[in-house]
């Protein structure tokens, strides 16, 4: 499974039996726990990442804002990812992000702007009190 792996700090640890002491080490803070990604994660998310930029510019060509595009490059993203480390739930996560992926693709411009550009904004009101 592709995992957070996690390293403690070798002074909430204890060295290892029959290492070597060097005055080079820097001592964290005593139980600070830090998560890092695998190799493989890493590389998930790179290859996903690059994936989900194409269909996110077809979106910015449609005339999306910049939030609605981060929104939707993050959950793509994070589908996929899901989709990938859950195996049970695998069957329902697969098909979402790839309709997720093909929809820009498939749905006019006009159509997409409709549904997720900017709401139609109304004129100001107009100052109609009289002047004495």
């Amino acid at each position: 499974m592709l995992a957070w792996r996690s390293i403690r700090s070798e002074a909430a640890a204890g060295p290892p039996a029959g290492a070597p002491h060097t005055d080079m080490e820097i001592e964290p803070s005593v139980g600070l726990i830090w998560l890092l990604p695998s190799p493989t994660m890493i590389g998930l998310l790179l290859l996903v990442g690059l994936a989900a930029l194409i269909p996110t510019r077809r979106l910015w060509q449609a005339g999306l804002g910049p939030r609605a595009l981060l929104t939707y490059l993050a959950g793509l993203i994070g589908l996929a990812c899901l989709a990938v480390e859950f195996r049970g739930l695998e069957r329902y996560l697969a098909p979402l992000a790839a309709l997720a992926w093909t929809a820009p693709f498939v749905l006019p411009a006009t159509l997409l702007g409709r549904l997720f550009g900017p709401s139609p904004r109304r004129p100001p009101p107009r100052n109609v009190t009289p002047r004495g």
